[in-house]
């Protein structure tokens, strides 16, 4: 009957997955079987250690179809939500492992498994491997002896040894779940933020005379039939995704999946020799992993030192004089041993180190989080922050494991993990705060930060530098529990996040330019007075930056900024790559222009912009500005040929057309330091030549003359006069925008 205990074990496996998928109906139902099964094994069971077996398993199963009928909703935290939906890795699922009253899921041998199409790799023999069922002995007779031969997996291999000599090797034992009876083999390993199960099948490959003393799979030299952990590294390479034909790890990353020891790789270059004397007390308590890495070197080289090039070593032996590494590949015990004094330490490249935190530290906590696509690259407002609070009046000491999550075939993006001190809460762009810890990219699966939090005082957590989707989780150690880590939170009661982007109809570049006033704008109306308000704008690539605030009068509310009234703006900050921001303390109720532009008016691509502020969320109303004059545009031109006025009739079949003009000097985009004439434009009605709007003011404003009429007649001639300062050449541009369709011809048009 063991075959229905694995059954209610699979049944209640899709129940989670179908629950943290949002399928609550489903969830319950698939359960139920579950539960029903269970309930068939138990009363099909006599045999007390059959019923010992069966009990926990169906206690487990009964009490998860209750927290399913009583509040489906709160049977999983979203963290665990997040572990279940990360099952499928590259193609397999890999389960959490259930833990029961008494044992756990992989106490349970599997019936069936997974069939999972192996990928061999060339070995350059001229044959293809064959699959055979094997069976295996169990213990660790043998183990010391396991080398690795045409698999180029030294950093496992590195990994299986180097904890045996850790006394551990029952440990690795007990993450396989085989049965010489069985075809299936149940194999648990540390990934996706917590241990997970899968089942394989238990057939390994071989190759035939008259290569069949090579292999590809690890084996012992002393005791061929110590096969059980060529299972655990199968299901090992199925995890990479790269199966047989593997592409490389270190011993770090893959001790930290046979044991969740916390994974740290150090330079050689920044360690010596003697810095291992208290590494390696820690290694003989038990607490810690080592390891070498040569990394890439010239075959003389190589040669000159006997190592390997891109290789890893056990780390086996210490004394003053050196080091004594234990080569994975050797098959014999004459060159497998290998002693490394300083002269020779120095030309290896990496330090693999595994630390042992739940016997170093007496407190954890994990989560995990969704790290969305970013909105900006410059902000970090919404990737995973956490906050690490230190409430003792001591300094702790603190280390903390982010793991990426592999999603199906997706390879690890490139990101970072940085701790800032003494913050409020989120932190939003990075040189806000004082970076303690972290900071530089990275794509190893698996991170690992060691530091310090001072006493009454708050760090923050910041992963960043994805581009797409991940899954991250996270485990705090420390020594104290008044040390804390929870979700942090921005610093503002309210914010706003807006993406928009610049266009070649919108960027009008810098406020030099005559096009500045047709960036991108919003209309601020403050209600009530405002401690503080933050404002931020940012884009993706390190294009130069601004905004600028300036003061409106309530009846320009909407319409499009006419002029950089310098006298008007609340401060003038110079341009910044990338990413520029403000915080604005005591403003007064009122209305505000908020012109987001771009240094280069070339420029052509999407910009983040981010408000926030103490208060109501009322006490802020935020509006786009039309970047049109009107509903109908339209951009005529004439040239001054030595003239110094010019007229246009202007016709509309609409009563009350709002109408506003606008003219420009030239054909190409006006800089300040560009010449201009000075000019004016008045309307008058063209039957009874009175005046409708009069001009008297001469301008010569880079961004345009403008001129607001009403045209209350339909189908009636107007008159549009321009007037210059003085005779001259040049181009004339006249914009008009207008609530309905006008019709515009120039004195010169037959």
């Amino acid at each position: 009957m063991k075959e229905h205990l694995a059954e209610v074990i699979e049944l209640v496996q899709r129940s989670h997955v179908a629950l943290a998928e949002g399928k609550h109906p489903e969830a319950r139902v698939i359960a139920m079987k579950a539960a029903t099964k269970a309930g068939k094994v138990l009363n099909a069971f006599t045999d007390p250690a059959e019923l010992r077996l069966a009990k926990p398993v169906a206690a487990f199963t009964l009490q998860w179809t209750d927290l399913l009928r009583k509040d489906a909703d709160k049977a999983l935290a979203l963290s665990d939500k997040l572990l279940w939906l990360s099952c499928e890795i590259h193609g397999a699922n890999w389960f959490p492992v259930f833990k029961f009253e008494k044992g756990s899921s992989m106490d349970y041998q599997p019936v069936n498994y997974e069939d999972i199409p192996i990928q061999l790799p060339d070995t350059g023999l001229e044959q293809v491997p064959e699959f055979r069922l094997v069976d295996s002995d169990p213990g660790l007779e043998g183990f010391d002896d396991l080398c690795q031969d045409l698999l180029p997996n030294c950093s496992f291999v590195s990994s299986l040894l180097s904890i045996y000599d850790l006394n551990l090797g029952d440990k690795l034992e007990k993450l396989v779940r085989y049965d010489d009876e069985e075809e299936a083999v149940k194999v648990k390993l540390h990934i996706n933020g917590c241990e997970r199960e899968i089942n394989i099948s238990a057939d390994l490959p071989f190759l035939d005379y008259p290569h069949n003393e090579r292999h590809l799979f690890v084996l012992s030299t002393t005791n061929v039939a110590l096969m059980w952990p060529a299972y655990l590294e199968k299901a090992y390479l199925i995890a990479s995704g790269d199966h047989y034909n593997f592409s490389g790890s270190n011993m770090a990353q893959d001790t930290y999946m046979l044991l969740g020891w916390a994974p740290e790789v150090r330079k050689i270059s920044k360690m010596s020799m003697e810095s291992f004397a208290e590494l390696w007390d820690l290694r003989k308590k038990g607490l810690l992993a080592l390891g070498l890495g040569t990394g890439q070197m010239s075959d003389s080289l190589a040669s000159q030192l006997k190592v390997v090039s891109g290789h890893d070593y056990v780390v086996s032996g210490y004394s003053e004089k050196g080091l004594t590494l234990k080569n994975p590949w050797s098959s014999g015990q004459e060159g497998r041993f290998l002693n490394v004094d300083a002269s020779v330490f120095g030309q290896f490249s990496y330090v693999y180190l595994n630390w042992n935190m739940d016997a170093l530290y007496k407190h954890s906590f994990s989560t995990a989080v969704i790290s969305p696509p970013p909105k900006s690259k410059a902000l970090l407002l919404d990737r995973p922050q956490f906050v690490l609070e230190n409430s003792s009046n001591e300094t702790q000491t603190v280390g903390i494991t982010v793991e990426h999550f592999v999603l199906k075939n997706e390879p690890v993006s490139p990101y970072s993990v940085s701790v800032y001190e003494n913050t409020r809460g989120k932190v939003v762009y990075p040189s806000q705060y004082v970076r303690a810890a972290g900071g530089k990219m990275t794509t190893m699966r698996v991170y690992f930060l060691k530091f310090e939090i001072a006493a009454n005082s708050k760090n923050t957590l910041v992963i960043a530098g994805p581009q797409g989707r991940v899954i991250f989780s996270l485990k705090l150690w420390s020594h104290s529990p008044d040390v804390k880590m929870y979700r942090a939170k921005p610093t503002y009661d309210n914010v706003t996040e807006i993406e928009d982007a610049w266009t070649k109809d919108n960027n009008g570049g810098n406020w030099a330019l005559e096009s500045y006033i047709d960036n991108p704008q919003w209309e601020l109306e403050i209600k009530r007075r405002m401690p503080k308000l933050f404002i931020a704008v940012s884009c993706k690539e390190e294009s130069d930056v601004n905004f600028h605030l300036l003061h409106t009068e309530k009846s320009q509310n909407l319409t499009k900024l006419r002029n950089f009234d310098k006298s008007k703006i609340l401060f003038c900050d110079n341009y910044s790559p990338g990413i520029h921001h403000h915080e604005l303390h005591d403003v007064e109720p009122g209305n505000l222009r908020l012109v987001v532009s771009n240094y280069n008016s070339d420029y052509i691509g999407k910009f983040h912009l981010l408000l926030m502020y103490d208060g109501s969320k009322g006490d802020l109303i935020i509006e786009k500005v039309p970047k049109a004059l009107g509903l109908y545009n339209d951009t005529v031109e004439f040239s001054w040929n030595l003239r110094n006025r010019y007229k246009f009739t202007v016709r509309t079949e609409v009563t009350n057309t709002s109408v506003i003009f606008k003219l420009q000097a030239g054909t190409k985009l006006q800089t300040l330091s560009s010449y201009r004439p000075a000019v004016r434009a008045s309307l008058f009605d063209a039957v009874t030549q009175q005046p409708v709007v009069v001009n008297d003011k001469w301008n010569d404003s880079v961004y345009g003359v403008f001129v607001d009429c009403v045209l209350k007649k339909p189908n009636h001639d107007y008159i549009l006069l321009v007037e210059r300062f003085e005779t001259g050449e040049g181009i004339c541009r006249v914009t008009s925008g207008s609530s309905s369709r006008l019709s515009v011809k120039g004195e010169d048009e037959k």
